[in-house]
């Protein structure tokens, strides 16, 4: 029997990914999952997630979602299947709210991200400009 190096409690999303990127770099892993592969208890459940790299928490997460994004085309592509689909995002916010602005210097000014602020009746006429773009 092979004594895994490495031990990743949970299997979810992210315990997963861990043991592959692991496994990938020749450590030995094994992954611990309490309840079956695929249950519905953990965040990763559900038909849908919410991934942005405007983020208004810190800009320095903004490099690690850029990473994270490209490991997750890396799976749509050795895969074969679209496991993830990148689609814009809207934040909306009263007139001058910090969330907007921090979120919009995170991804446009620090790290180049395209973004856009509008305001009023332009929110409309942005979003179906970008929606048509992105079909």
């Amino acid at each position: 029997m092979i004594s895994p190096r490495v031990i990743v409690a949970g299997v979810g999303t992210m315990g997963a990914a861990a043991c592959a990127h692991i496994a990938r770099r020749g450590a030995d892993v094994i992954g611990l999952e309490r309840f079956s592969i695929g249950h519905t208890f953990g965040s990763h459940s559900g038909q849908s997630r919410a991934y942005r790299l405007a983020y208004y928490e810190h800009p320095d997460y903004v490099p690690l979602l850029r990473r994270a994004r490209e490991l997750w085309m890396d799976i749509n592509e050795r895969t074969g299947r679209e496991v993830f689909c990148p689609v814009g995002g809207v934040y909306l916010a009263p007139h001058g709210a910090d969330f907007v602005r921090i979120a919009h210097e995170a991804a446009d000014t620090t790290y180049g991200q395209p973004a856009m602020t509008v305001e009023g009746l332009h929110v409309h006429i942005a979003l179906c400009d970008t929606l048509s773009h992105n079909l």
